[in-house]
């Protein structure tokens, strides 16, 4: 699982990092975290290529707000959760044009974030295999999946859905 967490803040980043850590710590998921400065490399990088399961995204940012950013990511065919931090409300009823998976007022609560894990993972199979498919991530289950090896000198591996 890829997350990204994307905050002006490098004391707010850095927060929700940790408590991530934290709450992966009791869970079965693998992961990695990416941590971006600003909204506008968020999108180049989604544009370039990288794809995220999950992107935490604060609101009030210099340069590019999170709303905008976030409607960018749509636009582009980003279809994984993205989870609004920010210090108010303002934008609470906003976050819906873009199917937010969360909103989550500073400062940051760690039971309120794990809720919001909660929910945004209940669908989540640890039991995929995941393929990048241009701007999106299919999830094959392995009970979908049949190896196929070749013996020397080919020494190569197909991997083939059923």
């Amino acid at each position: 699982m890829h997350i990204a967490v994307c905050d002006d803040s490098a004391f707010d980043r850095e927060l929700i990092v940790e408590l991530l850590h934290i709450y992966f710590a009791q869970k079965p998921f693998q992961y990695k975290l990416a941590q971006y400065n600003s909204g506008i490399n968020l999108v180049c990088d989604v544009e370039d290529g990288c794809w995220f399961d999950i992107i935490f995204l604060d609101i009030y940012m210099n340069g590019l707000l999170g709303i905008d950013a976030a409607h960018k990511l749509r636009a582009l065919g980003f279809d994984g959760a993205i989870i609004f931090l920010t210090a108010s409300a303002d934008f609470a009823v906003d976050s819906y044009d873009v199917a937010a998976a969360g909103y989550l007022l500073k400062p940051h609560s760690f039971d309120k974030l794990c809720r919001c894990m909660d929910r945004v993972l209940q669908d989540f199979d640890t039991c995929t295999y995941q393929v990048q498919q241009r701007m999106r991530i299919v999830r094959v289950p392995y009970t979908e999946l049949q190896l196929q090896v070749y013996p020397p000198p080919q020494r190569r591996q197909l991997l083939h859905r059923l």
